[in-house]
């Protein structure tokens, strides 16, 4: 339902364990050689409701998202940023309102401080997985920018995008692919 990595020894993950289901949080300081459940830090996360996928557990709290179904979340710099179908939305940490962007075929991204990188499927003259890039914070007339096509990667999904520095990772359809240029090339 979420995962966080945030040193490469230490990473958070809530989700679904046992029988019944029941969410937790469970984290890693061995590089995922060990994990421990910490259900006191479960309203800590910020994650999406798999039964109700129009609602978003911000750490602790349920708020009704921008949109039906959000296919992706992340809060980076304390900006909550969310991907549904063909837009993204950035909300307010001070108005709680909600700035949205065109994302057309956008299936899931990669949020700092300063940008969002976009696996796109869709994009003319991309016959892979398209990554592109916004500028944050969004404003009304933000907008995806070509940086590369992973030609290689298959466009149908189900994809994950995660990028550190230059350094970005995709898995799309099950096969994963990397680039050490910020997307360009992989």
């Amino acid at each position: 339902m979420a995962l966080s990595a945030t040193t490469g020894q230490a990473a958070t993950i809530v989700a679904k364990t046992g029988a019944s289901c029941t969410v937790e949080t469970i984290a890693t300081f061995t590089a995922g050689q060990f994990w421990q459940a910490y259900p006191e830090r479960l309203g800590e996360q910020s994650f999406i409701n798999t039964t109700s996928p129009g609602v978003i557990q911000l750490q602790g709290s349920a708020i009704n998202a921008p949109c039906p179904t959000v296919l992706d979340l992340e809060v980076a710099s304390g900006r909550l940023v969310v991907l549904c179908n063909d837009a993204v939305f950035q909300r307010s940490p001070t108005t709680t309102e909600w700035v949205t962007s065109i994302a057309t075929g956008a299936q899931a991204f990669s949020v700092n401080a300063s940008r969002m990188l976009l696996a796109t499927r869709g994009v003319p003259d991309c016959s892979g997985v398209a990554i592109q890039s916004i500028a944050l914070p969004l404003t009304p007339t933000s907008s995806p920018v070509l940086v590369g096509c992973a030609t290689s990667a298959s466009s149908t999904g189900p994809f994950a995008l995660d990028a550190i520095g230059e350094s970005v990772w995709l898995s799309a359809a099950g096969q994963s692919s990397i680039s050490s240029d910020g997307g360009f090339t992989w």
